[in-house]
């Protein structure tokens, strides 16, 4: 029998899921890839200033997310959801801070969301406002990095 609308908040939750983890699967390949022949990694240096070393390093995070995510049937789900939280921070500075187009920050804001709503919309016994501030924590971490960053290795 098929299933109709509306959409549970589980499945809604398990969507989201294969989202990050697909996006993240399929950017780690591109960037780890880019070791080969650099394309990627000039291309990120001439726009943000990213030193080369440093886009097949965020291809193998990117990597841990969709391992974490989906291994092990989503055993380690809250590990991959805190990494990207943190790559979500990462990614808002480079585009704040080092990019002309502000508005590009939108796609790692909507993702940023998604890993605080995640736990809320699969049902999980947490607590929202601590797992929140959690999140919001790692993402400032990650912008932090960012500035670190930015006034030390990337020109």
């Amino acid at each position: 029998m098929a299933r109709g609308f509306p959409l549970t908040a589980s499945d809604f939750a398990e969507f989201i899921r294969y989202v990050e983890g697909g996006l993240m699967g399929f950017m780690c390949l591109i960037f780890i890839g880019d070791m080969g022949r650099g394309n990627i990694s000039q291309l990120l240096r001439a726009v943000y200033g990213y030193p080369q070393w440093f886009v097949p390093l965020i291809g193998m995070w990117q990597g841990g997310i969709t391992v974490a995510t989906f291994g092990e049937g989503g055993k380690y789900q809250q590990v991959g959801q805190h990494m990207l939280a943190f790559l979500m921070g990462g990614c808002a500075y480079t585009h704040l801070r080092r990019g002309t187009r502000k508005k590009e920050v939108n796609s790692a804001l909507v993702l940023l969301a998604f890993t605080i709503l995640l736990p809320y919309l699969q049902g999980r016994d947490e607590d929202m406002v601590m797992w929140a501030a959690k999140q919001l924590g790692l993402a400032a971490v990650g912008f932090g990095v960012g500035e670190i960053m930015g006034k030390t290795v990337m020109e």
